[in-house]
């Protein structure tokens, strides 16, 4: 009986090790593909961008699309450290998007508060609230005609809820387009 239960608990173990060896196999890789984004794809985006930084309007043009595609490269691979906080997301937004809203003529005013609540949230929640927050602002850049926009983001302790923010000062949209929600 003993002998059964020491095997059973020697195979457990050994399934554990399985497991972990899966997921820092996965985690080396992930590591992997993510640098070689950023050395491969980010040098090639900026090689071109220089290049096309010189030229015609629509070169210009389409060097500013190219560096918004860089920005968003270099979040896709900050993203990849799923036991990154969103405060640490926000950071890297913060610190990719700002060059490309100064570019724009947009002003950033950054609110963050209650800092500990924000490092507390980790995995898929995190990174849901740095894609909504990214395409936020990117849409402020694209769509808006803003010179400045406000991102905020913040723990309401009573219920217990993350809330973010973006409010620009552009146009809006077209009053056909918007839609109500109660």
């Amino acid at each position: 009986d003993i002998a059964q239960q020491v095997e059973k608990i020697a195979q457990m173990a050994e399934e554990n090790s399985a497991a972990a060896q899966s997921t820092s196999e996965t985690s080396a890789e992930m590591e992997k593909l993510a640098q070689e984004l950023h050395d491969g794809v980010g040098s090639h985006l900026a090689s071109i961008i220089s290049a096309l930084d010189l030229g015609t309007a629509q070169q210009r043009e389409t060097a500013a699309s190219l560096q918004h595609c860089m920005a968003e490269l270099k979040l896709l691979v900050d993203g990849m450290d799923a036991d990154a906080s969103l405060l640490s997301h926000l950071a890297s937004l913060r610190y990719r998007m700002q060059p490309l809203l100064a570019a724009a003529g947009i002003d950033l005013e950054w609110q963050i508060a209650d800092e500990p609540a924000l490092e507390s949230v980790q995995g898929d929640a995190a990174l849901q609230f740095l894609r909504l927050a990214q395409e936020a602002l990117a849409n402020v850049v694209r769509h808006s005609g803003a010179n400045r926009v406000v991102l905020t983001c913040c723990h309401v302790k009573a219920q217990q809820a993350l809330v973010l923010e973006v409010a620009d000062n552009g146009v809006g949209m077209p009053t056909g387009l918007r839609t109500v929600h109660p």
